[in-house]
């Protein structure tokens, strides 16, 4: 778990007294649970360790903040006392020391925020370490990083991937994902403007299973882009099939977003341009068939573009 400490929930220019990462795999660790994952819940009761000195309870003592802690439930004024890396204790913890005390009064202490649609990775896998350090993102709070949402990966296998990330280190912690464009690339090459074959098909689960077997999530896909733009969507509820046998999940940048996005055409079937409902339909129906969780992107309000008498779509 991850714990911020801010002046004003939300406020990204104000956010910035601490960030810590704590009762979670340190940055840059990527380690799937063997048994699936689930957001982590706030510890409210002691765990194991103990801090350097005998006569200090936590190495930090967050004093005074109004917690909110991730699950939902009401924010309560508390103390959080940390060892190591984990949260120890959450209540009133006054008569305890601590080799660092934090004073948050006045100020909210929350869960790091988890950026659920992040091109990071690109400066993640680049030897540059100002980029690795992420400063636009540690100051907004964001602790977690979720790459592939497009159907990309910066390099494969995901072995190798998390190797780069590890290699010189990240600001955050990073959950790697199967670019579905990656696979079916791997498989088809240049040729992918068509529907895959079975066998091709079988090839791309291969590879999905392997990179789950290295540690990855689940499967990201970006259906609007080249190559997944002509896949069937039952090619990817076969590769969804592979990640719900891990307890992983299914994230797409959908199909479509609107009836004419502004900077290119949606995929066509029929000559009919599809709408930001198709594709949200479409991310439905590949997780009811599949049986893994599904997560869409970009799913907001647009109306037509100039020139297009169409009104606009529901939810695209």
């Amino acid at each position: 778990m991850s714990v911020l400490v801010g002046n004003r929930l939300g406020s990204a220019a104000r956010l910035g007294t601490v960030v810590l990462v704590l009762g979670a795999s340190p940055a840059g660790t990527f380690a799937r649970p063997p048994h699936g994952f689930s957001s982590p819940q706030a510890a409210v009761t002691p765990v194991s360790g103990r801090a350097d000195s005998p006569t200090r309870a936590f190495d930090i003592l967050i004093r005074g903040g109004l917690v909110l802690d991730g699950t939902g439930n009401p924010a309560f004024r508390a103390d959080v006392g940390i060892v190591g890396d984990r949260i120890a204790s959450v209540g009133r913890l006054s008569d305890l020391a601590a080799a660092r005390t934090i004073d948050a009064r006045g100020l909210h202490v929350a869960p790091g925020f988890i950026d659920m649609h992040s091109h990071a990775d690109r400066s993640f896998a680049d030897t540059l370490i100002e980029g690795r350090r992420a400063r636009n993102l540690v100051m907004q709070g964001i602790t977690t990083s979720v790459f592939g949402s497009d159907g990309r990966n910066p390099t494969w296998p995901i072995s190798r991937e998390m190797e780069l990330y590890r290699s010189l280190g990240v600001a955050t912690n990073v959950v790697p994902m199967v670019g579905h464009g990656t696979v079916r690339r791997l498989v088809m090459g240049d040729d992918y403007e068509r529907t895959a074959t079975d066998l091709e098909t079988e090839r791309m689960a291969a590879l999905v299973r392997l990179g789950m077997e290295e540690g990855a999530w689940g499967l990201g896909a970006g259906p609007e882009y080249r190559p997944g733009r002509f896949s069937a969507t039952e090619e990817i509820v076969l590769l969804a099939k592979v990640v719900a046998e891990y307890d992983g999940f299914y994230y797409a940048h959908q199909r479509s977003q609107s009836p004419l996005p502004l900077w290119q055409l949606p995929s066509q079937v029929n000559d009919r341009p599809l709408t930001g409902t198709d594709g949200m339909r479409e991310t439905i129906e590949i997780g009811r068939a599949s049986g893994v969780r599904a997560v869409g992107s970009h799913i907001r309000p647009r109306v037509p573009t100039p020139g297009d008498t169409r009104p606009p779509t529901c939810c695209s």
